[in-house]
């Protein structure tokens, strides 16, 4: 996942009414603020392209 492609991903949250502000990606992610900002200027790894993937499409964690 790209940087821009992560960075739309926080805005299609928010346009989708999942998030109100940038730091509940990073909460939903459970991620570091040091890793959310990392994601947003060089990219994040597939993992966190297929957890953000499920997370815009409103999936739970697999055995929740």
């Amino acid at each position: 996942m790209t940087a821009e492609e992560f960075q739309l991903w926080t805005k299609a949250m928010k346009a989708a009414g999942i998030v109100t502000r940038e730091t509940s990606c990073q909460e939903l992610l459970k991620i570091s603020n040091a890793s959310y900002h990392n994601y947003k200027k060089r990219g994040a790894p597939y993992h966190i392209a297929l957890a953000c993937s499920a997370l815009l499409h409103k999936k739970k964690a697999y055995g929740q």
